[in-house]
C-alpha cells in the first residue's frame, strides 16, 4: 500500500558537539519536523492503516531505481542513525532490516501508531543527510513508500525470510549471512548493526540458531516468491490464490524457539 512522500518544511538543527552539528541548530527541529510531519499525514490519515499491535513490512525505493551515489557502507550508517533517531522520538521498534542498492526493506513496530509521522522523519532526514553528503540537492526516494501488515506469525518469519534474502536472489551474496548491510549478522553475533534492534513481537526469547538460518538459505519457489510479492502490494499481507491450483499457501515457517503457535 503507498503511503505519502515527504519533503522537508525546514532544516534540521543540531547543537555544534552533535554528531550530526553540519546540520544545523536544534531550537526548532522538533516542531519543525513534526508539524511538517503532521500535516502530511492528515491528508492520508483516511487510507493509512495504523495499528500498535502488528509489525509492518515497508519499503521504500530511490528515485528510477538509480544506485545510491554514496558508497553502501555510507548509506547504511545514514540510514542506521535516523532508525535509531526515530526509534528515540517516535517510539519505533525495529525487528529486521536489509539495505539493497537501491531500496530497504525494514520490519518494525510502531507502539504509538504513528507509522506516518515515523516514516516522514525518517525519510526526509535520511534524503537531506545524503544530500548534504554529496553537496546537492534532489530527490533521492521514488515516490511513496509501501507498507504491508503482518498480522500472522507465518506472515512476519515469511516475510523476514523474503527481506533477507534479497541479496542471495540479486547474486550479490552466497548465503543470507554473509551480506553486511542487515540486522540479520548482528542477530547472530557476527557483525554490527549500526541498527538497534528490538527482540521480535512474536517471541518471547526468539533463538536464532543454526535450523533457523537453514531455514532462510533454503530458497522459495518461484511461485512462492510470486505470492509473497504480490501479498506485499496489499495493506494487510495476504497470500493469494494461486494461478495454477485452488488452493496454494505457503508452507509453514520453522519457528524460533519461545514464540507462540498461530
Amino acid at each position: 500500500m503507498p503511503s505519502p512522500s515527504c519533503t522537508p518544511a525546514c532544516t534540521l538543527r543540531f547543537p555544534h558537539a552533535h554528531p550530526l552539528a553540519h546540520l544545523g541548530s536544534p531550537a526548532t527541529f522538533w516542531q519543525c519536523w513534526n508539524e511538517n510531519c503532521i500535516n502530511q499525514s492528515e491528508m492520508t490519515k483516511a487510507t493509512l492503516i495504523k495499528t500498535d499491535q502488528f509489525p509492518y513490512h515497508v519499503m521504500s525505493r530511490t528515485t528510477r531505481k538509480a544506485f545510491f551515489e554514496l558508497p553502501m557502507s555510507k548509506v547504511y550508517e545514514i540510514i542506521s542513525i535516523w532508525i535509531n533517531l526515530t526509534s528515540y522520538i517516535y517510539g519505533t521498534k525495529t525487528h529486521h532490516f536489509m539495505l539493497m542498492n537501491n531500496h530497504f526493506h525494514w520490519i518494525l513496530t510502531t507502539p504509538n501508531r504513528n507509522i506516518d509521522l515515523a516514516m516522514c522523519f525518517m525519510l526526509s532526514n535520511v534524503a537531506k543527510h545524503v544530500n548534504d553528503e554529496l553537496g546537492q540537492n534532489g530527490q533521492l526516494w521514488g515516490g511513496r513508500y509501501r507498507y504491508s501488515i503482518l498480522k500472522s506469525e507465518s506472515a512476519y518469519y515469511t516475510v523476514a525470510k523474503y527481506v533477507y534474502r534479497n541479496p542471495v536472489r540479486a547474486g550479490i551474496a552466497n548465503k543470507v549471512e554473509h551480506y553486511p548491510f542487515s540486522t540479520l549478522q548482528y542477530l547472530y553475533g557476527i557483525g554490527k548493526s549500526g541498527i538497534n534492534v528490538f527482540e521480535d513481537h512474536i517471541s518471547v526469547s526468539t533463538s536464532y540458531d543454526h535450523k533457523f538460518l537453514e531455514w532462510l538459505n533454503a530458497p522459495f519457489f518461484t511461485e512462492e516468491l510470486d505470492q509473497i510479492a504480490n501479498s506485499l502490494q496489499r495493506p494487510e499481507f495476504k497470500f493469494r490464490r494461486s494461478t495454477r491450483s485452488k488452493r496454494f499457501e505457503i508452507k509453514e515457517p520453522w519457528v524460533p524457539k519461545g514464540s507462540r503457535g498461530t
